[in-house]
């Protein structure tokens, strides 16, 4: 499917009826309760011919793998400002994350990062996400990955971060984090 086709495809006539269908060359709800509920096999209106149904969306079988976009390069950053962004996952509150708005010398926008590589336990190199957690006396825990970073760039409070420069480094993924080691 090439982009101008994208938009037709949208929406269309059902194959079953010729009534509106999401998906042109797909099926409306009754046809497609009708063959789900007969095995796959469904009747066509207003003939007698069987139809077995391959798969309900036609349009997916020439789509290809889109092409890599590219990721923001390794710089030094500015650390404009910061937020402490509420995660959910499927509805649900997962946690709260340090979020970074950073200047990037190859963009004219804010560059969000959200993660930092740093040394951890047995001198290994681990990639966290800025997960803020508290221990019991509210602090950050010791061995967080925002405390880690914390340490290794001297600074005693998240608000330290404000106006500082960052390296980064791209993580496994392609995404810029934090370069803390």
């Amino acid at each position: 499917m090439k982009v101008g086709d994208k938009m037709r495809s949208i929406a269309g006539e059902c194959r079953g009826c010729g009534k509106f269908a999401w998906l042109d060359g797909s099926m409306c709800e009754e046809c497609y309760y009708d063959a789900t509920k007969h095995g796959g096999n469904w009747k066509m209106e207003n003939t007698e011919e069987q139809t077995n149904i391959v798969d309900v969306r036609p349009d997916i079988d020439n789509v290809p793998v889109g092409e890599d976009t590219p990721q923001m390069e390794a710089a030094k950053v500015l650390v404009e400002r910061y937020e402490v962004k509420a995660i959910e996952k499927d509805g649900k509150k997962v946690g709260d994350k340090l979020v970074l708005h950073t200047k990037h010398p190859k963009s004219d926008n804010l560059v969000e990062v959200s993660g930092v590589m740093y040394e951890g336990k047995g001198r290994k190199i681990n990639t966290h996400g800025m997960w803020i957690k508290l221990d019991k006396d509210g602090k950050l825990g010791y061995r967080s990955a925002v405390a880690s970073m914390l340490r290794f760039l001297k600074i005693d409070y998240i608000k330290d971060l404000r106006g500082k420069e960052l390296e980064t480094v791209a993580d496994d993924n392609g995404y810029l984090v934090v370069k803390a080691y």
